[in-house]
Order: C-alpha cells, then sequence, then structure tokens
C-alpha cells in the first residue's frame, strides 16, 4: 500500500488554527518557533495566525508543523499534492526550497496577488455538475476563466465581476442548478493574477531551488516538480487552472491508495471520495485528526510506501 500527503490550500483556515498541537507536540511548537523568528512574527499568537494578512503563512506554517510531526514517526509518503499554495507546502516538506526561502516567498507570492487582485478585481464561483462542454461554452460566451477543475462534478470559475455574473446567468439558463459564490476578491488561476505572476517571476530569480527528494506533482502540469522547470511552474500557476482531479487520478494510477491531507479543513479529502474509489483518505488539523492517523497507522490501517 502506497500513501500520499495532500497539503491544503486557502479557504478552510479557522480561529485558533494549531493551538491545540502548539500546546500538545513538540516538533510543532518547534515549527511554529522557527518560522516566526525566519518571519520576525510570533505564530504562537492568536493574533497574529488569525491575522487576514498572514492566512497563506499561516496555513503553510501550520501544514509544515504537521508534516514536521509525520516526518519524525513515519516513513515518507510515497508522493505529494497540494492545491495552489499547498503546493509550497509540499515543496517545503520535500527540500526543494529551504524553509526560510519558502516561507519568504510564500509571504512575497500572498502580497503579489493582494496587489494583483486591486489592480484586476475579480469573482469565483463553484459549478457543480456542469459538463466540460458545458463549461466550455460559458467561458467562450462570458469571457469567465476555469479556474480549479476539483472533482469530475466541480468546477471552479473566475473573473471579472460583469463575466461571473453572466456566467451564472448562463449556467442556470442551461439547467445547472447548483451555483456557489465563493467569498473572495480575487479571481487566482485567472489571466486576472497576470500582475502577481510578473512579480513571482522576478522574485524567484532570486530564489535556489532543488528538485524535490520526493515526488511533488504539480496542479498546472499534473507533472512532477523537478529543478529545470519548478521556477516557470509556479509563476504559470497562479495564471492557469490547478487540475487536482487529473492529478489524483494520476497519483492513483501509480498505485497510490491512500491520502492523509495535512492543512485546515478536509476540503481536499473530499475531492478524493468524489474523484476515486476504493482508495482511503484522512485529514490532519488538530490534536484530535493526529492521533485518528497515528491509531490507524499504529493498527496497521494505513502503510507507507516502502
Amino acid at each position: 500500500m502506497k500513501i500520499g500527503y495532500l497539503f491544503s490550500g486557502q479557504g478552510h483556515q479557522f480561529p485558533g488554527m494549531g493551538q491545540d498541537l502548539f500546546t500538545q507536540e513538540p516538533l510543532y511548537r518547534q515549527t511554529i518557533k522557527d518560522i516566526s523568528e525566519i518571519l520576525n512574527q510570533d505564530f504562537s499568537k492568536t493574533e497574529v495566525m488569525d491575522n487576514p494578512q498572514n492566512t497563506a503563512v499561516s496555513i503553510v506554517t501550520f501544514s509544515l508543523g504537521i508534516e514536521r510531526i509525520l516526518a519524525n514517526e513515519f516513513k515518507n509518503p510515497a508522493v505529494e499534492l497540494g492545491l495552489s499554495l499547498g503546493e509550497y507546502s509540499a515543496l517545503i516538506t520535500a527540500e526543494a526550497m529551504e524553509l526560510q526561502t519558502g516561507m519568504q516567498v510564500v509571504q512575497d507570492r500572498a502580497r503579489y496577488m493582494e496587489d494583483a487582485a486591486r489592480i484586476n478585481p475579480g469573482k469565483m464561483i463553484a459549478v457543480m455538475k456542469a459538463s466540460s462542454d458545458q463549461i466550455k461554452s460559458v467561458c467562450e460566451r462570458t469571457g469567465a476563466f476555469p479556474a480549479n477543475f476539483n472533482t469530475p462534478v466541480q468546477t471552479v470559475l473566475g473573473g471579472t465581476d460583469q463575466s461571473v455574473m453572466q456566467a451564472t446567468k448562463f449556467l442556470k439558463d442551461e439547467g445547472i442548478k447548483r451555483i456557489v459564490p465563493l467569498k473572495v476578491d480575487a479571481a487566482s488561476h485567472t489571466p486576472l493574477m497576470e500582475h502577481a505572476s510578473e512579480l513571482l517571476e522576478r522574485r524567484l530569480a532570486e530564489v535556489e531551488v532543488t528538485s524535490p527528494t520526493v515526488p511533488v506533482i504539480s496542479n498546472t502540469t499534473t507533472q512532477p516538480f523537478d529543478e529545470q522547470t519548478l521556477k516557470q511552474v509556479l509563476v504559470e500557476q497562479l495564471v492557469e487552472p490547478t487540475r487536482f482531479s487529473t492529478c489524483l487520478k494520476e497519483i492513483s494510477d501509480k498505485r497510490v491508495n491512500t491520502f492523509v491531507e495535512i492543512g485546515p479543513g478536509k476540503a481536499l479529502t473530499g475531492f478524493v471520495k468524489k474523484t476515486l474509489s476504493g482508495v482511503g483518505a484522512y485529514h490532519i488539523d488538530s490534536v484530535e485528526t493526529l492521533n485518528e492517523v497515528r491509531h490507524a497507522l499504529s493498527q496497521g490501517g494505513l502503510e507507507y510506501d516502502r
């Protein structure tokens, strides 16, 4: 049996995130201290961790702390996959970027995206049970863009206010009943993020990277990151759609049949269940869920690639 780690993106962070782990898990606590020193902010404090300006950094910090516990107790996973921001968690844990460098890039990337959203404000909607032909047609007719192919039955569209409003009307006219507006003011993974992409390209030119020690699958290309293309793929990630569903299928084809989601919420666990059959899926975002996975491992319910 092979196991894959999934690293959460933004959208499911919660107040007090990680406080129970900080209290009870020494390796998590050390991770918080290490990153606090790097970024000159005390992420042991709830008001810092919960600060909306720190959301991206807080999520990656939280994820890295959990992964450090697992790395100390168990064997390496066979593969890693992150959703959007979660790719940085995966790349840092797989040593493609040093911790200090990676966290500083995450912080800068968040700022670039905020700048891009001010220049090109946008909206996003999650569309359920629309066919690929319907998605293609609505984008061609309205100027909206596919942003996230999350599962075979869930696609997120993004674009300007007008294009997303028109796309919503078009889809409803097509009989699509479930369309969920997302609480964002930016259209991530669309051309509206071009300004951020350009800034990130300049920033990454200064960064030293290596090939990951564990395969990390790109949302953008659906192929493993490597040293030669890593920077360019991260630049493209900001303006190209994520293809998480396809990545899951690629990983499953390599006989990975157990997934552990690391980070806030369990959205990726849900994507696994809606995309694949016959696989196990767990998530860790608290001491309670960490101990559930520990128990499963100790009982032989999960096994790592050997």
